[in-house]
């Protein structure tokens, strides 16, 4: 595979046309700037850097064959109490480490105990989540230990740079992993048991960590099929630790590419611990009805609008009474049902009705703005291109932007919330202050004040966004 050129040499022709730079003295006690200041900017440029550098992403195929699983099988030993799986000791050494190696048969080098205490150690936000939820407990003594292991070689080497990979672990745990869920699914008594499940699941999660939709949809697919024969044997239920893991890596597979869930929410374990107001409508029927007289009368954008005003509410009254942005598992319970909603409603596209093509704007500003939220638990940036972009075009069809009226303000909203979206890259998002700039002046918005009132009358979170709404009022014209 052939590697790039150091910069030491590069042409000098090359050099050459590159800016100059001049070094300057510079003093004060913020020199550095704040904690989260130089997260940011760190993200920032490490982005820029991955951007102008991408790494050639290896292709490994490898074909499981689940065909065993359409097969008439009696397997009465399934519904037994032996399936359900136990979870394991928290640690099998001192209370600074979990080894799994002790218990299951993988190699027990140096690196692989380094990558999976990065991955249990609780310090990295990638792999907190699964962590805090308990599926790692359950992962660590099956066979799905081979792909978090794989995740983690990935992640310290192709996502944070940090270390070198001369083995290719991250492919050689990949190969691990297929090879040991083939054997469990071409043996009808182990097919359909939780082990595999989790395994799978931790394949789909490292397919969300290496940003493969494809790769996600073949693991969901797979498992959706898995579960089917599981039910028609003997309909054994998940324990609730497996059950939030499938809703969390089911929600971020959907956000890689928009995807649309197969499986529905677990409202009666998200009722124990979320805040959130549960409501039986479904809002993929909601957003079927396509009879509604304006954007703003949209059963849908009605039920959406209440959401997103009571998240508001719950982080401006939590951020009172705790450290919630180190809380991730307040994001599981009170964001991610959020985005399975959104995720859930019919889509629109540049060649529908007007209204439909206004609907998918906000659903669409919407899922930035939850993901901007989402940021503050573990902000990755360029996250929330994908529904920039998808917006510009929408914004850019034809007729869409004359068909706001001076007094509908969902499309100011909505070009606030990309404008101040710190998941799209600068371009993106001047894009949408230069076009907010000219529907706050068609609005006939005069100043700061008023443009505060109508974007927090319509749902606004100053806890999560701070002062932004001030900072983007000076790149905005207002009329006098």
């Amino acid at each position: 595979m052939a590697k790039n050129s150091p910069p030491e040499c590069q042409s000098t022709s090359s050099m050459s046309s590159q800016r100059n730079f001049e070094f300057i003295t510079v003093s004060g006690s913020q020199l550095k700037g704040d904690p989260e200041t130089q997260k940011r900017v760190r993200s920032h440029a490490q982005t820029d850097y991955r951007r102008k550098n991408p790494y050639p992403r290896r292709q490994i195929s490898v074909q499981l064959d689940t065909s065993l699983l359409d097969r008439p099988t009696q397997m009465p030993s399934l519904c037994g109490s032996g399936h359900l799986m136990t979870p394991g000791p928290t640690t099998l050494l001192d209370a600074s480490r979990s080894d799994p190696f002790s218990t299951f048969n993988v190699d027990r080098s140096s690196r692989s105990r380094r990558l999976w205490d990065h991955v249990y150690d609780g310090s990295c936000a990638k792999f907190r989540t699964l962590l805090e939820i308990g599926f790692l407990d359950l992962a660590r003594e099956t066979i799905a230990i081979s792909p978090m292991l794989s995740a983690s070689a990935w992640h310290l080497v192709h996502h944070l740079r940090c270390e070198q990979d001369p083995a290719d672990d991250d492919a050689k745990y990949t190969m691990i992993a297929a090879h040991s869920l083939q054997q469990k699914l071409n043996n009808a008594a182990t097919n359909t048991t939780d082990e595999v499940v989790i395994t799978v699941l931790a394949s789909a999660a490292y397919a969300n960590m290496i940003k493969d939709p494809q790769l996600f949809r073949i693991h969901m697919n797979g498992l959706s099929q898995i579960l089917r024969e599981r039910a028609r044997v003997c309909n054994l239920e998940f324990s609730p630790v497996l059950r939030m893991a499938l809703f969390w890596i089911e929600v971020n597979g959907c956000f890689r590419a928009d995807g649309t869930p197969q499986f529905p929410q677990p409202y009666s374990l998200l009722a124990a611990r979320s805040q959130l107001a549960f409501s039986v409508s479904d809002l993929s029927q909601l957003s079927s009805n396509q009879a509604f007289e304006a954007v703003e009368a949209s059963p849908a954008v009605l039920h959406v609008r209440k959401m997103l005003r009571s998240l508001n509410e719950i982080i401006d009254a939590e951020l009172l009474v705790q450290d919630l942005w180190s809380n991730v598992l307040f994001s599981v319970f009170n964001l991610t049902p959020l985005l399975h909603n959104l995720f859930s409603m019919a889509r629109g596209s540049v060649h529908d009705a007007i209204l439909i093509r206004q609907r998918e704007c906000l659903r669409l500003a919407a899922i930035l703005y939850i993901n901007d939220i989402r940021g503050r638990f573990d902000f990755e940036p360029g996250s929330g291109m994908l529904y920039g972009s998808k917006l510009q075009m929408m914004l850019n069809s034809p007729g869409m932007m004359p068909s706001w009226s001076r007094s509908n303000v969902s499309c100011i909203w909505i070009l606030t919330v990309a404008a101040c979206s710190d998941c799209l890259f600068d371009d993106l998002r001047s894009h949408f202050v230069a076009r907010l700039s000219e529907c706050v002046q068609m609005a006939g918005i005069s100043s700061l004040e008023d443009f505060s009132a109508t974007i927090k009358e319509f749902g606004w979170c100053e806890g999560a966004f701070g002062q932004v709404l001030y900072s983007l009022s000076s790149q905005i014209r207002f009329d006098q």
